[in-house]
């Protein structure tokens, strides 16, 4: 039997979709979502990860194709721009010209993927400071240091917990609410 508490979740996540197309006007001749994958390095290997199946070099995106993307993303208005994919975003030297790029253009809804591993305070600060970044979702598999260390291999629990509450911690003092923070 499926619980209340299920039920009124599902529900709440169909009614922000509809609602979020209904706004957006979703178009049959645009995408809605663009994901662009700037690195498909990672410093971490997890259990799950099908990067192990990726016979492709491994590669950081040049920013003057970063740019070409997004002002291609900006002229066919595609309202959402996730910056990874197989990749830990992170490792990309050039992420936060990035993220002011994607902004600065015109990006209504710019986010990316983390491992936090590679999460620094003074990252943590210019990202925010930015103020160009939409949400930024933290991976943390397992809620204790046995279980995310299995299966996040490489990384270590206890430092992407402080580096995740830390990130936190910094916004809030600031008296911002942007970032938004998912936890996945």
């Amino acid at each position: 039997m499926i619980s209340s508490g299920k039920i009124r979740n599902t529900f709440s996540v169909i009614s922000r979709l509809l609602a979020f197309y209904a706004a957006n006007k979703i178009s049959k001749t645009r995408p809605a979502v663009l994901r662009i994958e700037i690195t498909n390095r990672c410093n971490i290997s997890c259990v799950m990860c099908d990067r192990k199946a990726m016979k492709r070099a491994h590669v950081t995106m040049e920013m003057d194709l970063f740019k070409k993307i997004i002002d291609d993303a900006v002229l066919l208005d595609i309202p959402i721009v996730g910056l990874n994919r197989f990749g830990e975003p992170m490792m990309h030297p050039g992420l936060l010209d990035m993220v002011k790029y994607a902004k600065g253009r015109g990006v209504k809804h710019l986010s990316f993927t983390t491992n936090a591993t590679l999460l620094t305070e003074e990252l943590a600060e210019s990202l925010i400071e930015s103020q160009c970044l939409d949400e930024i979702a933290f991976s943390i598999d397992g809620n204790s240091p046995q279980t995310y260390n299995k299966i996040r291999v490489g990384a270590d629990f206890e430092r992407v917990v402080f580096n995740v509450e830390n990130f936190i911690r910094i916004r809030n003092k600031a008296g911002l609410t942007k970032p938004k923070v998912q936890i996945n």
